[in-house]
């Protein structure tokens, strides 16, 4: 009965710290921001906005599109559809 007492806290308690120690070893924010799309001569702009629990977000907008087959995209998707769609999103 001890035993199984004992496996019972023991679990409960790796269940507890679980969480407390999950969030350390998977999110690793940083302020510093490595680059951004102008590195890359890409136009966008900055926005922010609130996610539903109230938090300020920042983020960049950039140009994205739904590939071929995808959302309100026409065609079939393919490898070379891909590539073709890409090449042609750039602007010259």
């Amino acid at each position: 009965m001890r035993r199984l007492l004992a496996v019972v806290v023991l679990a409960s308690v790796v269940a507890g710290c679980r969480e407390s120690l999950e969030s350390r070893f998977i999110y690793y924010p940083s302020r510093l921001l490595a680059a951004d799309p102008s590195s890359q001569a890409l136009d966008f702009r900055e926005v922010d906005f609130a996610a539903a629990d109230g938090v300020v977000l920042h983020g960049v907008g950039v140009f994205m599109y739904d590939y071929r087959g995808y959302g309100r995209s026409k065609g079939t998707p393919s490898e070379t559809g891909l590539s073709t769609s890409a090449a042609r999103s750039v602007p010259p």
